[in-house]
Protein backbone atom coordinates (compact mmCIF):
# COMPACT_ATOMS: atom_id res chain seq x y z
CA UNK A 1 0.00 0.00 0.00
CA UNK A 2 3.17 2.65 0.35
CA UNK A 3 4.13 1.63 -3.51
CA UNK A 4 4.86 4.55 -5.72
CA UNK A 5 1.89 4.48 -8.27
CA UNK A 6 0.78 6.25 -11.36
CA UNK A 7 -2.43 5.85 -10.07
CA UNK A 8 -3.52 5.89 -7.00
CA UNK A 9 -7.02 6.74 -4.96
CA UNK A 10 -8.10 7.06 -1.57
CA UNK A 11 -10.05 3.77 0.72
CA UNK A 12 -12.71 4.16 2.38
CA UNK A 13 -12.88 0.56 3.74
CA UNK A 14 -11.94 -0.63 6.71
CA UNK A 15 -8.00 -1.40 5.22
CA UNK A 16 -7.65 1.59 3.95
CA UNK A 17 -9.14 3.96 6.77
CA UNK A 18 -6.22 1.62 8.95
CA UNK A 19 -4.18 2.57 6.77
CA UNK A 20 -4.03 6.32 7.15
CA UNK A 21 -4.11 5.86 10.80
CA UNK A 22 -0.84 4.29 10.70
CA UNK A 23 2.21 7.13 11.74
CA UNK A 24 5.88 6.19 9.84
CA UNK A 25 8.28 6.29 12.41
CA UNK A 26 12.34 6.42 11.76
CA UNK A 27 14.25 3.62 13.60
CA UNK A 28 16.70 5.02 16.23
CA UNK A 29 18.92 2.65 18.46
CA UNK A 30 18.86 2.93 22.24
CA UNK A 31 22.01 3.80 22.90
CA UNK A 32 22.31 4.34 26.67
CA UNK A 33 21.07 0.68 28.25
CA UNK A 34 23.68 -0.82 30.14
CA UNK A 35 26.64 -3.43 28.20
CA UNK A 36 26.27 -6.66 30.79
CA UNK A 37 28.28 -6.98 33.57
CA UNK A 38 28.39 -9.94 33.92
CA UNK A 39 30.71 -10.20 30.80
CA UNK A 40 32.63 -7.21 31.82
CA UNK A 41 33.35 -7.86 35.10
CA UNK A 42 33.77 -11.45 34.56
CA UNK A 43 37.06 -12.59 36.79
CA UNK A 44 37.40 -15.69 34.96
CA UNK A 45 38.53 -13.97 31.80
CA UNK A 46 41.01 -11.30 32.30
CA UNK A 47 41.90 -10.15 28.78
CA UNK A 48 45.58 -9.17 28.13
CA UNK A 49 46.01 -5.18 26.87
CA UNK A 50 47.22 -7.50 23.26
CA UNK A 51 43.70 -9.07 23.13
CA UNK A 52 41.92 -6.17 23.62
CA UNK A 53 44.43 -4.68 20.76
CA UNK A 54 43.69 -7.66 18.34
CA UNK A 55 39.61 -7.47 18.77
CA UNK A 56 40.23 -3.85 17.97
CA UNK A 57 41.69 -4.48 14.70
CA UNK A 58 39.29 -7.43 13.74
CA UNK A 59 36.47 -5.16 14.81
CA UNK A 60 37.83 -2.47 12.14
CA UNK A 61 37.43 -4.68 9.66
CA UNK A 62 33.90 -6.45 10.54
CA UNK A 63 32.93 -2.76 10.58
CA UNK A 64 34.06 -1.99 7.04
CA UNK A 65 32.60 -5.15 5.69
CA UNK A 66 29.17 -4.54 7.30
CA UNK A 67 29.18 -0.87 6.35
CA UNK A 68 29.97 -1.77 2.76
CA UNK A 69 26.86 -4.25 2.74
CA UNK A 70 24.55 -0.80 4.56
CA UNK A 71 25.55 0.74 1.48
CA UNK A 72 24.99 -1.72 -0.68
CA UNK A 73 21.17 -1.85 -0.19
CA UNK A 74 21.20 2.16 1.28
CA UNK A 75 20.20 0.55 4.89
CA UNK A 76 20.76 3.12 7.53
CA UNK A 77 21.87 1.05 10.19
CA UNK A 78 23.48 -2.17 11.11
CA UNK A 79 21.41 -3.77 12.97
CA UNK A 80 18.46 -4.19 10.24
CA UNK A 81 20.72 -6.35 8.24
CA UNK A 82 21.82 -8.23 11.52
CA UNK A 83 18.29 -8.75 12.46
CA UNK A 84 17.30 -8.74 8.78
CA UNK A 85 14.64 -6.92 9.53
CA UNK A 86 14.84 -3.81 7.08
CA UNK A 87 12.71 -0.89 7.53
CA UNK A 88 14.04 0.79 3.89
CA UNK A 89 16.52 -0.40 1.28
CA UNK A 90 17.28 0.16 -2.48
CA UNK A 91 18.81 -1.86 -4.99
CA UNK A 92 17.27 -5.29 -4.69
CA UNK A 93 15.33 -5.75 -8.39
CA UNK A 94 13.12 -8.65 -6.56
CA UNK A 95 11.31 -7.23 -3.27
CA UNK A 96 10.01 -10.80 -2.74
CA UNK A 97 13.85 -12.27 -2.36
CA UNK A 98 14.83 -9.52 -0.62
CA UNK A 99 14.63 -11.01 2.62
CA UNK A 100 16.60 -14.38 1.91
CA UNK A 101 19.22 -12.38 -0.26
CA UNK A 102 20.05 -10.40 3.13
CA UNK A 103 20.19 -13.13 5.11
CA UNK A 104 22.49 -14.62 2.87
CA UNK A 105 24.74 -12.03 3.09
CA UNK A 106 24.28 -11.49 7.10
CA UNK A 107 24.99 -15.48 7.80
CA UNK A 108 28.61 -15.40 4.92
CA UNK A 109 29.47 -11.73 7.00
CA UNK A 110 29.25 -13.68 10.15
CA UNK A 111 30.99 -17.14 9.52
CA UNK A 112 33.31 -15.25 7.48
CA UNK A 113 34.39 -13.64 10.78
CA UNK A 114 33.71 -16.06 12.74
CA UNK A 115 36.21 -18.24 10.82
CA UNK A 116 38.78 -15.13 11.28
CA UNK A 117 38.32 -15.52 14.78
CA UNK A 118 39.06 -19.23 15.09
CA UNK A 119 42.49 -18.30 13.26
CA UNK A 120 43.88 -16.21 15.51
CA UNK A 121 43.16 -18.58 18.38
CA UNK A 122 43.95 -21.17 16.67
CA UNK A 123 41.29 -23.29 16.59
CA UNK A 124 37.56 -23.60 16.83
CA UNK A 125 37.32 -25.26 20.17
CA UNK A 126 39.83 -24.07 22.35
CA UNK A 127 39.25 -22.16 25.48
CA UNK A 128 40.80 -19.13 24.08
CA UNK A 129 37.92 -18.51 22.01
CA UNK A 130 36.06 -17.79 24.87
CA UNK A 131 38.74 -15.15 25.94
CA UNK A 132 38.76 -13.67 22.30
CA UNK A 133 34.64 -13.31 22.43
CA UNK A 134 35.44 -11.26 25.94
CA UNK A 135 37.89 -9.19 24.17
CA UNK A 136 35.53 -8.36 21.07
CA UNK A 137 32.72 -7.34 23.79
CA UNK A 138 35.05 -5.11 25.48
CA UNK A 139 36.16 -3.35 22.90
CA UNK A 140 32.68 -2.36 21.46
CA UNK A 141 31.70 -1.38 25.21
CA UNK A 142 34.98 0.45 25.13
CA UNK A 143 34.27 2.35 21.45
CA UNK A 144 31.03 3.18 22.90
CA UNK A 145 31.92 4.68 26.61
CA UNK A 146 34.27 6.58 24.79
CA UNK A 147 31.29 8.08 21.86
CA UNK A 148 28.65 8.36 24.93
CA UNK A 149 31.09 10.95 26.51
CA UNK A 150 31.62 13.02 23.51
CA UNK A 151 30.24 16.92 23.72
CA UNK A 152 27.66 16.32 20.41
CA UNK A 153 26.92 12.57 22.24
CA UNK A 154 23.44 13.78 22.47
CA UNK A 155 23.30 14.78 18.95
CA UNK A 156 25.72 11.95 17.34
CA UNK A 157 22.53 9.31 18.75
CA UNK A 158 19.80 10.79 16.42
CA UNK A 159 21.92 9.51 13.72
CA UNK A 160 23.74 6.34 13.80
CA UNK A 161 25.95 6.78 11.36
CA UNK A 162 28.22 8.65 13.14
CA UNK A 163 28.26 6.22 16.44
CA UNK A 164 30.20 3.19 16.56
CA UNK A 165 29.08 -0.44 15.76
CA UNK A 166 27.66 -2.98 18.29
CA UNK A 167 26.86 -5.84 16.02
CA UNK A 168 30.44 -7.44 16.30
CA UNK A 169 30.56 -9.32 19.56
CA UNK A 170 27.26 -11.12 18.64
CA UNK A 171 28.64 -13.04 16.14
CA UNK A 172 29.44 -15.08 18.98
CA UNK A 173 25.91 -14.92 20.63
CA UNK A 174 26.14 -18.55 22.50
CA UNK A 175 29.15 -18.22 23.79
CA UNK A 176 28.12 -14.80 25.58
CA UNK A 177 25.07 -16.40 26.57
CA UNK A 178 26.99 -19.10 28.56
CA UNK A 179 29.26 -16.22 30.15
CA UNK A 180 26.66 -14.27 30.81
CA UNK A 181 25.09 -16.89 32.54
CA UNK A 182 28.63 -17.91 34.48
CA UNK A 183 29.47 -20.67 32.67
CA UNK A 184 33.28 -21.29 30.71
CA UNK A 185 32.63 -22.82 27.46
CA UNK A 186 34.54 -25.51 26.45
CA UNK A 187 34.58 -27.85 29.80
CA UNK A 188 35.31 -25.35 32.01
CA UNK A 189 38.78 -24.44 30.78
CA UNK A 190 40.00 -20.75 31.08
CA UNK A 191 42.89 -19.53 28.51
CA UNK A 192 43.52 -16.12 30.09
CA UNK A 193 45.75 -14.80 27.86
CA UNK A 194 45.91 -16.88 24.93
CA UNK A 195 48.43 -16.32 21.76
CA UNK A 196 46.73 -15.06 18.73
CA UNK A 197 48.02 -15.37 14.87
CA UNK A 198 47.35 -12.88 12.29
CA UNK A 199 46.25 -13.99 8.92
CA UNK A 200 45.78 -17.74 8.17
CA UNK A 201 46.88 -18.82 11.87
CA UNK A 202 50.29 -19.12 10.90
CA UNK A 203 52.58 -15.99 12.68
CA UNK A 204 51.90 -15.06 16.08
CA UNK A 205 50.57 -11.25 16.29
CA UNK A 206 52.80 -8.79 18.10
CA UNK A 207 51.35 -5.89 19.94
CA UNK A 208 53.15 -3.29 18.48
CA UNK A 209 51.81 -4.19 15.09
CA UNK A 210 48.40 -3.82 16.54
CA UNK A 211 46.07 -0.60 17.07
CA UNK A 212 46.86 1.61 19.97
CA UNK A 213 43.45 1.73 22.59
CA UNK A 214 42.15 4.80 23.34
CA UNK A 215 40.19 4.08 26.47
CA UNK A 216 42.10 3.76 29.87
CA UNK A 217 41.86 7.30 30.64
CA UNK A 218 38.15 6.23 31.34
CA UNK A 219 38.61 4.53 34.22
CA UNK A 220 40.84 4.49 37.33
CA UNK A 221 43.98 2.71 36.84
CA UNK A 222 43.27 -0.10 34.21
CA UNK A 223 39.83 -1.17 32.78
CA UNK A 224 37.75 -4.27 33.95
CA UNK A 225 39.84 -7.39 33.46
CA UNK A 226 43.08 -5.71 31.68
CA UNK A 227 46.52 -7.35 32.22
CA UNK A 228 49.04 -4.56 32.46
CA UNK A 229 51.64 -5.90 30.27
CA UNK A 230 53.82 -3.16 29.95
CA UNK A 231 54.54 -2.42 33.68
CA UNK A 232 56.68 -5.49 33.52
CA UNK A 233 58.40 -4.45 30.21
CA UNK A 234 56.84 -7.81 28.07
CA UNK A 235 53.68 -9.25 27.40
CA UNK A 236 52.83 -13.65 28.11
CA UNK A 237 53.00 -14.29 24.23
CA UNK A 238 57.32 -13.68 24.30
CA UNK A 239 57.52 -10.40 22.80
CA UNK A 240 59.16 -7.42 24.36
CA UNK A 241 57.56 -4.24 24.49
CA UNK A 242 59.51 -2.69 26.95
CA UNK A 243 60.67 -0.12 23.63
CA UNK A 244 57.33 0.14 21.62
CA UNK A 245 54.72 0.53 24.91
CA UNK A 246 54.42 2.76 27.19
CA UNK A 247 52.70 2.64 30.86
CA UNK A 248 49.00 2.54 30.87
Amino acid sequence: MNKEREKTYKSKKILGRLYDQVERVDFLPTYNTNFDERILSNSGYIVSERLLRSAKALKAEYDVAMKRVMGQYDIKTEFEIFTTFVLKYKGCSNSYNFHEELGRLQKSLCDRFQKIVYERVGGKHKPALASYVVAMYKITHQEMTVALRHPDAHKHKQDPSKMPMMSFPWIFKEILGVLAKGGAPYNGKVDYDPPTYGPGGKERERIEDLPQLDYYDELPGLSPGVIDETSSGHDTSGHDTSQSEGEL
